[in-house]
């Protein structure tokens, strides 16, 4: 089999397939890996095709961020062949380095600056208003993904325990989400209002009762940030990593961290852990390097 057939093989039958959007991002840079090395037979790639296109990478003065991203991809499509189509390869994908990721530590929005945009009211008509605010209340409890919100149905909620079920956007899995009751009395406020113009099942309507987009969550948190004079970029994914470093506060034990977040991988949640080791640094340097004890 030719790498081509391969990857539309791959695409088809892999986990990603769910996800439009991740099918698409996969698709590209496989597609760039073999218009590299040229579309060759699956069992005639070796180690260091991969190794030059690493270097390749790196030459266009790529992060080591988006390098790592794109080898991981181009792995796990050979772990695909190896693993379930049986293909016979030269090397062990896993065994194929993968560049030290670059990123900053994940930032989260502080007790203040939440508080504010609590209080902030964006929006012309008294709609947009209570679902503009209860968005920031439910993404803060609840730690759901953006793309999840977005897709999340009124069906699938259970009022009374506070409580859905919902299918991960990620790996399609299925996970509970929580919310407090903070979160619970605004969405109260916003139903009412939402049961007036929608006119389907999802649980996030725009102006004329239609299904929400993505862009439109981001755009609110934009103006709720921007009304409020909050110069730190706040995201919807900001909330999420403030979900997660305050159970870390709070002694949540990590894994339950790791379920609640819908993380596949425990690997993805312990990015916290490391944000927290950066606070204590700070921590030390502010207090106790800050002042020179004098030992008696």
């Amino acid at each position: 089999m030719n790498l081509e057939h391969a990857l539309v093989d791959y695409l088809r039958t892999s986990e990603i397939t769910h996800k439009k959007q991740s099918r698409i991002g996969y698709e590209s840079i496989i597609k760039r890996f073999i218009q590299h090395i040229g579309d060759q037979q699956v069992d005639e790639v070796v180690r260091d095709d991969i190794i030059d296109y690493m270097l390749y990478l790196r030459s266009r003065n790529l992060t080591n961020t988006t390098i790592s991203h794109q080898i991981i991809i181009i792995r796990s499509f050979f772990k695909f062949l190896a693993n379930i189509r049986g293909s016979k390869l030269s090397f062990k994908p896993e065994l194929i380095p993968i560049p030290f990721c670059d990123t900053a530590p994940p930032r989260r929005a502080n007790k203040a600056q939440l508080e504010q945009m609590k209080q902030i009211t964006v929006g012309k008509a008294k709609f947009s208003q209570e679902r503009n605010k209860m968005i920031v209340f439910f993404l803060v409890s609840s730690g759901i993904r953006v793309s999840e919100l977005v897709n999340l149905k009124i069906s699938e909620m259970d009022f009374e325990n506070r409580v859905a079920v919902i299918r991960s956007s990620k790996n399609n899995e299925p996970r509970q989400i929580f919310w407090n009751l903070e979160a619970s009395l605004q969405m109260s406020a916003y139903l009412q209002e939402r049961d007036k113009i929608a006119t389907d099942d999802n649980f996030i309507v725009n102006n004329r009762g239609g299904a929400a987009t993505t862009r439109l969550v981001q755009r609110i948190i934009k103006d709720l940030r921007e009304k409020a004079k909050i110069k730190q970029r706040i995201t919807p994914h900001t909330f999420r990593h403030t979900f997660a470093m305050d159970g870390l506060d709070m002694n949540v034990n990590l894994r339950h961290i790791q379920k609640l977040l819908g993380h596949k991988n425990i690997q993805s949640t312990q990015k916290y852990l490391n944000v927290n080791d950066v606070e204590i640094r700070k921590v030390y340097k502010e207090s106790y390097d800050s002042n020179q004890l004098t030992l008696v």
